[in-house]
């Protein structure tokens, strides 16, 4: 009798426990993702447009047709066009929509990532507690982390396609530990998984060396980490997972494998054409030991930060660390991490050597995801974690606000913005000519009368990564039917740097005035010319 009123007592007490712990959990996730969110609202319409988000403004202003043709000379898949589009067509195809929806698959990932790490270590044989501080307090670390994560802000508020990509690989991720954790609803699980995997393929093309890692790791689960597993503990316990029939599981990972590879056929061939694009004339620094430490450096400290390449090589050595103290592990999570990770990184260097360099900062960030996971799993195990987990969000903190501090600074710049007012403050008739499509691109977010904006076209033309798959023919103007028109006045609009350059107007025409307007990617300048009439020849009889 009293060992029963003990047991029950116990089994009350611990069911208490499950319960506080419960809402503790929800309330810190809920604060985690009003933290994620306040961060990726931060001046959502006053920072000024960039190149990258008013090209991708200007490719869904096209029909459907035409916006998959375009497309086609571009370097990304269609999926994330496509979604904005119907995005726009509900919401309008603003500056402020387009950040909203980018900003919002961004907070759904911090919440994809604490599914994520709590599914990948979650054991019902361990007590509540154990549950806790093994996978809930992780995940929750892990969300923390990515909500303050400067390039993941920066990227997260750039009407651009990175957030959706990078949630899908974390749901991607979750639906496959689900799956390979749950026989009684794997099926269902499954299926997320391959939908989820599929959207990412159509979305970012670094998606496609996550799903290697994850396709590799389903591959080598059943036969090799759950026959240990199996081997180690003898008879499962009662209320334990149950592992599905080998046989089952490999049919299921072909089988999702297949209809992934099948979806997919649709695009490869513009896949293909878009990677001959690439390598034969886009534009990405030769591989270096300074050039991978410039993007590591970015990868963690964000935009607008002074750069160093020892302190990135720096991190890069402490995340192969923290990757190889977290496999040591030898849990499922901890392989899955490990090689969501390390895949990414191993793909883009072997690309980079054999084919075309493209270490970018922004494409590191799907292995970054991993290394967040990583950190927060690595820090969750150590004997002083509550000391260590204070430091790390102290750190994460501390670079959160230099994105904040940044985002401020980017919203007081006038920019393109004061630029195209001051041009439309003039006489109607006059007309703008934009030194490059990059730049052009940004011009008509703001203009009320794109009609009078046109974009100098050299001889030479553009290359395809400075914008031209989303210019029309009739918004190029040529210096010499520049010359050869009626107008007397012009404007131009140029940027300081090489990149985007300066409209080179010839002869006949005479400077009256320039301003300058800084913007946060670069420094602007509007000028206006008159036609200059040359005096008369004199003629010697």
């Amino acid at each position: 009798m009293p060992d029963a009123t003990g047991e029950s007592k116990f089994a009350h007490a611990d069911t208490g426990n499950k319960k506080t712990r419960d809402r503790s959990c929800f309330l810190a996730l809920s604060l985690v993702l009003v933290l994620a969110t306040l961060l990726r609202v931060q001046h959502i319409e006053s920072v000024g447009v960039s190149f990258d988000e008013s090209f991708t403004m200007k490719m869904i202003e096209f029909s459907w047709p035409e916006m998959l043709t375009r497309i086609s000379l571009e370097t990304q898949p269609p999926l994330f066009y496509a979604l904005l589009k119907l995005w726009a067509n509900l919401f309008g195809n603003t500056i402020l929509a387009g950040r909203i929806f980018t900003s919002l698959w961004g907070i759904a990932g911090v919440w994809a990532m604490f599914l994520f790490i709590r599914e990948a270590y979650r054991d019902s044989s361990l007590s509540n507690k154990e549950r806790f501080e093994q996978a809930t307090f992780p995940a929750l670390l892990a969300a923390l982390i990515l909500a303050m994560a400067p390039l993941q802000l920066f990227w997260t508020m750039q009407i651009r396609m990175y957030s959706m990509p990078l949630t899908l690989a974390l749901f991607s991720a979750y639906f496959l530990m689900r799956a390979l954790n749950s026989p009684d609803q794997r099926m269902r699980d499954w299926t997320g998984f391959t939908l989820t995997a599929s959207l990412l393929s159509y979305t970012h093309y670094f998606g496609l060396f996550v799903l290697v890692a994850e396709y590799a790791f389903a591959l080598g689960y059943g036969l090799v980490l759950r026959r240990n597993n199996q081997a180690t503990t003898g008879e499962v316990a009662s209320g334990a997972l149950v592992s599905p029939p080998l046989n089952n599981q490999w049919l299921l990972v072909l089988l999702s494998a297949s209809i992934v590879s099948l979806a997919y056929q649709p695009w490869l061939p513009y896949f293909l054409s878009q990677r001959q694009h690439v390598a034969s004339s886009f534009y990405h620094p030769e591989l270096s030991w300074a050039v991978w430490g410039t993007a590591f450096d970015q990868l963690w400290m964000g935009e607008g930060q002074p750069l160093s390449a020892w302190r990135g090589l720096l991190f890069s050595q402490i995340s192969f660390g923290v990757l190889l103290i977290v496999l040591t592990g030898k849990r499922p999570g901890d392989v899955l991490i490990t090689l969501c990770s390390a895949v990414p990184v191993a793909c883009v260097l072997v690309f980079s050597v054999i084919s075309h360099p493209i270490v970018v900062a922004r494409y590191l960030m799907f292995s970054q995801l991993f290394l967040i996971a990583a950190l927060a799993v690595a820090v969750s195990q150590i004997p002083l974690k509550s000391l260590a987990s204070l430091a790390l969000i102290g750190a994460c903190g501390w670079l959160g606000w230099g994105h904040y501090e940044y985002r401020n600074e980017m919203a007081s710049c006038p920019g393109i913005n004061a630029a195209l007012q001051s041009f439309h403050a003039g006489t109607r008739e006059e007309t703008l000519i934009v030194s490059n499509p990059m730049l052009f691109t940004s011009a008509i977010v703001y203009s009320t009368d794109q009609s009078r904006l046109r974009n100098y076209l050299p001889q030479r033309g553009f290359p395809f990564y400075q914008g031209t798959p989303v210019m029309r023919e009739e918004e190029y103007i040529t210096l010499r039917s520049l010359d050869d028109s009626d107008l007397t006045v012009v404007w131009t609009l140029d940027s300081r740097g090489r990149t985007m350059g300066r409209v080179p107007l010839s002869k006949n025409w005479k400077l009256e005035s320039e301003s300058t307007y800084r913007e946060w990617f670069t420094t602007l300048f509007l000028r206006k010319y008159t036609r200059h009439h040359s005096p008369p020849v004199e003629v010697v009889l």
